[in-house]
């Protein structure tokens, strides 16, 4: 699990310039990465929460 958290931060930070790191475009990414199959729980609410715990640090807007 520690290794999908690590994708998960890594591919956030890839994919968004900090001038878009924001609430809403990590909603955006929390669904992106359930419709890949990247997901960090069993149920859609709890991957949601759980992907914004990893990447909340980094919001910049």
């Amino acid at each position: 699990m520690k290794q999908q958290y690590q994708v998960v931060q890594a591919r956030w930070l890839a994919s968004r310039t900090p001038s878009q790191r924001s609430g809403s475009q990590a909603e955006t990414f929390a669904d992106e990465c359930w419709q890949t199959g990247l997901r960090l729980a069993p149920d859609q609410a709890t991957h949601y929460q759980t992907v914004m715990a990893l990447i909340r640090w980094s919001f910049t807007a």
